[in-house]
């Protein structure tokens, strides 16, 4: 059966993202029968981190120069602010009114490999779905779009992995915190598109987990 010329490009990066995870998912759980906590995690994010990277060396062409900072428009930095305030204001509610008194106590008294996990996740994350997500479909169209289609089939790839919060959070708040994901994976994807590199998304997704750490241990 011919495969459509409009859905050829989101089968590559799909099949290459229920294969990675898959596989880092397996090896997860079985490092959980010989390794402590944060090690199987970290086992899980290194692995996908330097699978999805050595699909950028296999795939990379001329116009994947992905790993570059241009300057930033006045337009971009609003919208980097907008999502700052966004995480402050949705963490403050959450810390506030749910009881997520366990989860304060591990980031305090595991902060350094916490810092550790969230760092190489948010670098890894990048990678994956903006990295090589975003740019492999991007290259198939040559459209204007504000919000790409390739930000749109990523952002998606990304919300459904974080619907494990239904799993630690009160349902209302793992609706919210599941709003703010989705948000924040196309204002990423936004800016990865105009500035061209991963590299700004990356410090933007560093300081949004950072600013979430930090109120956690002040504030929970």
């Amino acid at each position: 059966m011919k495969i459509n010329n409009k859905i050829k490009p989101y089968l590559v990066p799909l099949v290459y993202f229920i294969l990675i995870f898959s596989i880092g998912a397996i090896l997860q759980i079985f490092s959980k029968v010989y390794l402590e906590k944060p090690f199987p995690n970290l086992i899980f994010k290194s692995f996908t981190l330097l699978s999805f990277l050595t699909l950028i060396s296999r795939y990379k062409n001329e116009k994947w120069n992905i790993f570059k900072i241009n300057k930033i428009s006045k337009r971009q930095l609003l919208i980097i602010l907008f999502l700052f305030s966004l995480f402050v204001i949705t963490n403050y509610i959450s810390i506030t009114f749910s009881n997520q008194e366990d989860y304060a106590n591990y980031i305090r008294e595991n902060l350094n490999s916490f810092i550790l996990i969230i760092t190489i996740s948010s670098i890894g994350e990048e990678i994956i779905y903006r990295g090589f997500i975003q740019t492999y479909i991007n290259q198939f169209f040559k459209d204007n779009r504000i919000i790409s289609r390739g930000n749109i089939f990523a952002s998606i790839l990304f919300w459904i992995t974080h619907l494990g919060f239904f799993t630690i959070m009160q349902p209302s708040f793992a609706i919210m915190s599941l709003i703010l994901v989705a948000i924040s994976s196309i204002v990423l994807g936004y800016l990865k598109d105009k500035n061209k590199g991963i590299i700004l998304p990356i410090i933007v997704h560093l300081i949004c987990n950072y600013i979430h750490t930090f109120m956690k241990i002040t504030l929970g």
